[in-house]
């Protein structure tokens, strides 16, 4: 047996030694950071600069003593407790340097002041308006916690752990053969790990696309009628950030309805009535959020929309569209940007050149699942429901993305924990690593007509 093995059986070693570097890291960077967090305590309005980042330190600790807790496999959750580690070291290291280089000039700013500070200016609740919505969880929160900037970044970092956590949950129950690494596959993607960290809307509505996926995941392979209450609540968090993830959530699931091979007839009638009526109520709730009446005020709604994301230094020259036929002409262009732009050197700073090369590894990974996955892979429901998914979210932001290669990556990031799975699997990178048996690699690719890996590989820890 080896160290690493002798390790992860023994799951309190990991929990110790996590905790442990995550208390000497927190306090070293303390002192490190304090200009920064001067900056930081400036721009927020607060005084006691050490005090909100010891906070911050301390729900990490109590987040990660959470975790051990959980009744989870030993693998599984030191996995887990290593994945919160790591983000809780973004969080206390990189976000602030990342929040300085921007001089307040960032939404989290905002959303602190708007929620935290000035309760009498805050806008009124209202579903779908993403901004109120984000400064209202942080009224609430701020309501049973201290009002602190970085303990709060600390909050919706964990929340973006979790929704990470449903995204794997989901793959482990449509491709029970993978084990418990495929977490940290998923979560340290980096664009996955720093975006998932901030205070915002981004991970907020990643914990509802989370939630929707697992949901959606486990009633396909179980059939149960619990887990679409989950799907349900997902879309609801989702929608309740960014309205028309309603119709994007919503609509893919008419084809589980009708190619589900473990539905019966009625079965399929009645998913495909429910799935049709929520995607008909979906597209009538998102036409009337944007006042969209004909194919005129669509094509000015898109121009108003993208125009509204092209500026500052990843800002891009902008598109005008003048007809229908000029949009659909343009879907293939923007739909490429919203899934692998910005490449390396179309940005110049720091953080677009990482994301730049994540979307290089993306790219070429894409492309070697689409030459190695034949085309009958597709007869698989799961599968074809996934790429239906991207698709749908691709064609909705193929026309703000490419005003602005930065907002760009994050609106991206709602995807990513099922795009870069996806693309993992299906290059067989992830497989020839050894983390699924040959055998089930084989399953999946040749044996299209099969709904689940599992039937005789069996789970794996």
């Amino acid at each position: 047996m080896t160290i690493r093995h002798a390790i992860l059986d023994r799951p309190a070693r990991v929990q110790w030694a996590l905790l442990g570097a995550l208390i000497a890291v927190g306090l070293a960077a303390m002192f490190a950071l304090t200009p920064v967090l001067d900056e930081a305590a400036t721009l927020t309005g607060q005084g006691a600069v050490f005090a909100d980042y010891l906070a911050a330190l301390t729900l990490a600790i109590v987040c990660a003593v959470a975790i051990a807790a959980w009744p989870l496999r030993p693998a599984e959750k030191a996995r887990l407790l290593l994945l919160w580690a790591i983000k809780a070291g973004v969080t206390l290291l990189l976000l602030p340097v990342y929040e300085a280089h921007y001089h307040g000039g960032l939404d989290a700013y905002g959303y602190f002041r708007a929620g935290a500070l000035d309760n009498e200016t805050l806008p009124r609740l209202t579903f779908g308006a993403g901004t109120v919505v984000a400064a209202w969880l942080v009224h609430w929160v701020t309501a049973v916690l201290p009002a602190y900037f970085h303990l709060l970044e600390m909050l919706w970092s964990f929340v973006g752990l979790l929704a990470i956590f449903a995204f794997y949950r989901g793959w482990r129950w449509l491709v029970p053969a993978l084990d418990s690494r495929f977490l940290l596959w998923i979560g340290l993607f980096p664009d996955i790990l720093f975006w998932s960290s901030i205070l915002g809307k981004d991970p907020v509505c990643l914990a509802g696309v989370g939630l929707y996926f697992c949901g959606i995941a486990r009633w396909h392979a179980t059939r149960a009628i619990r887990p679409l209450f989950l799907a349900a609540a997902g879309v609801g968090i989702a929608a309740a950030i960014r309205p028309w993830y309603a119709l994007i959530l919503v609509a893919p699931l008419i084809v589980l309805a009708l190619i589900g091979r473990r539905l019966r007839g009625w079965q399929k009638f009645l998913m495909f009535l429910v799935f049709g009526a929520g995607a008909i109520y979906a597209a009538r709730w998102f036409l009337n959020n944007f006042d969209i009446g004909d194919s005129s005020q669509l094509v000015a709604v898109s121009n108003q929309v993208s125009h509204s994301w092209a500026y500052g230094g990843s800002g891009q020259a902008t598109h005008q569209f003048h007809s229908m036929i000029g949009m659909v002409a343009f879907i293939p262009a923007g739909l490429f940007t919203a899934l692998f732009r910005p490449l390396p050197g179309e940005i110049g700073s720091a953080f677009a050149v990482l994301a730049g090369i994540d979307n290089l590894v993306l790219l070429g990974l894409c492309v070697l699942a689409v030459k190695r996955l034949p085309v009958r892979a597709l007869r698989r429901p799961w599968l074809l429901w996934v790429v239906t998914l991207l698709s749908v979210w691709g064609l909705m932001y193929a026309f703000p993305s490419i005003q602005n290669l930065g907002t760009a990556v994050r609106f991206k990031l709602q995807v990513l924990p099922i795009l870069w799975p996806l693309v993992l699997l299906g290059s067989r990178r992830y497989h020839r690593r050894g983390l699924v048996p040959l055998r089930a690699v084989g399953q999946w690719v040749k044996r299209g007509a099969t709904d689940s890996l599992d039937v005789s590989v069996g789970r794996i820890a």
